[in-house]
């Protein structure tokens, strides 16, 4: 009697059957992950622009008699062309605003996806948007 190695047919389109399902499982969980580490790192991101602002008015705090503005639209820079010292990526939109009295407002600063709004007077956290 001759044997006959391999899989049915049957065999295989059961397994490609699990694997699918698994795969439906699994794929909303991954994008889910991968969608709030995003927002984590847009959070982070604003977080040290909001930094870089408070460094800019800690070295500049003597001169500071009106708001200096921040334009993300303009490649974020007020109107003497100067620009925050960031590391990593620059938002795309937005407004950052340094009062004399050395408040930080961020006004609808983006990447793209998501959005920022912040006042240090009144928020406790940046709050974080999808656009």
């Amino acid at each position: 009697m001759k044997w006959n190695k391999g899989f049915t047919l049957v065999e295989l389109l059961g397994v490609i059957i699990v694997i699918a399902v698994v795969a439906l499982i699994a794929s909303p969980i991954a994008l889910n992950v991968m969608n709030k580490s995003k927002e984590k790192s847009f959070a982070l991101e604003m977080e040290n622009l909001v930094k870089a602002a408070r460094h800019y008015y800690s070295k500049q705090q003597l001169e500071i008699s009106s708001n200096v503005i921040f334009d993300y639209q303009n490649n974020g820079k007020n109107s003497a062309g100067e620009t925050l010292s960031l590391s990593g990526s620059r938002p795309k939109r937005g407004t950052v605003t340094i009062t004399p009295t050395g408040e930080i407002i961020l006004t609808n600063v983006g990447n793209g996806t998501y959005v920022a709004n912040f006042n240090s007077e009144f928020d406790d956290e940046i709050k974080i948007t999808k656009e």
